[in-house]
């Protein structure tokens, strides 16, 4: 795999691989998928699309991905930051299986996937969720930013002023899972950037990330990406921009 953008401030994160085969998953990141060579599927636990050369999978929406020969750019988008909205707005397009659209036929033949995270890029950031609900996703990755393990969703819910049970429900149906897995996946994503920019070994970017040990992180890396952690980190190389 080729790390080509990893920018936890922007929430954008940008991949090249080659015979990508996961298991299902779900994660709360916007997914585009572009086939710079070949096809791919993806497979969802009542349907499947094949043959595809680009598609689109919306947050939390649980899909498994064949691309066994083909070469494709991946690029993750978190919540808060580029809204499926905007860009189903931006390619005119209809959607189906949920969040999920197979837009074969948009981009013409001169666009090509390498282009993409810089469209990606122009898009201004904007606040699309509750005020506190921003404030509260703000709050979560300073405080794990430092690997602050242990806080109470009694001081999150005091600082945002709702009652634990009202931040607890709003929280869920504004970015679409609960504070607890947007933890993990924050985590999830530090422990990659630990093993990007202090080129730490997996144990010790699952420790610094706030996770029990290594079987922790795994089970949650492959929960969320459908792969194990080792199949990334054994065959990636960094070519950030």
């Amino acid at each position: 795999m080729i790390i080509r953008q990893f920018n936890t401030e922007l929430g954008l994160y940008s991949f090249t691989e080659k015979g990508v085969q996961t298991a299902l998953h779900a994660h709360p990141a916007l997914e585009l998928m572009v086939a710079r060579q070949g096809r791919f599927s993806l497979r969802f636990s009542d349907a499947q699309l094949n043959d595809l050369r680009l598609a689109v999978v919306g947050p939390n929406v649980a899909h498994a991905v064949e691309a066994s020969q083909c070469t494709m750019d991946i690029i993750l988008v978190e919540p808060g930051h580029l809204t499926f909205a905007q860009i189903q707005q931006t390619l005119g397009k209809n959607t189906d299986l949920g969040l999920v659209s197979a837009l074969n036929e948009y981009f013409p033949s001169e666009l090509n996937a390498g282009m993409i995270p810089n469209w990606l890029d122009s898009f201004a950031r904007e606040q699309h969720y509750d005020q506190r609900i921003e404030k509260c996703m703000i709050l979560l990755q300073e405080s794990l930013e430092v690997n602050q393990a242990h806080f109470s969703l009694k001081d999150l819910s005091r600082q945002v002023h709702l009652s634990e049970g009202r931040l607890s429900h709003l929280f869920k149906a504004e970015i679409g899972l609960s504070i607890q897995k947007y933890i993990i996946w924050v985590r999830l994503r530090n422990a990659v950037k630990y093993l990007i920019q202090q080129e730490s070994n997996l144990n010790e970017a699952a420790l610094m990330a706030g996770f029990y040990d290594l079987a922790h992180f795994s089970r949650n890396f492959k929960a969320m990406m459908g792969l194990k952690p080792s199949q990334v980190y054994n065959n990636s190389r960094i070519v950030q921009y």
